[in-house]
């Protein structure tokens, strides 16, 4: 039904603010902020929540073996960046000398 794509702006004991991209076909607004209660978010992504911290939120249907339809709320947390400065030089001076070493 709608889905988002976000970061974390600040964030508390019991909620965090985030700035959200409506990335639902049709959406007459295309960037929102919101204030999210923890609570929604699952226990595992909660240590996640930090400033500039990405995630996607989704919320739709489920369709239970039952036939039971049941309306969901998913936050997921992206995996945080492995990128570092000191990696990114590193990798460039590894690039270049491969090169060198190759003749290209």
């Amino acid at each position: 039904m709608q889905e988002w794509e976000g970061y974390v702006l600040t964030a508390d004991a019991s909620s965090f603010t985030a700035r959200l991209l409506d990335l639902t076909v049709g959406s007459s607004c295309e960037e929102e902020e919101a204030q999210i209660p923890i609570e929604r978010v699952p226990q595992q992504d909660r240590p996640r929540i930090q400033p500039g911290a990405l995630f996607r939120w989704s919320i739709g249907y489920e369709h239970m073996a039952s036939g039971v339809r049941k309306r969901v709320s998913l936050i997921v947390f992206h995996e945080p960046s492995i990128f570092t400065e000191k990696g990114i030089r590193d990798g460039q001076v590894w690039a270049t000398e491969t090169r060198r070493l190759l003749g290209l």
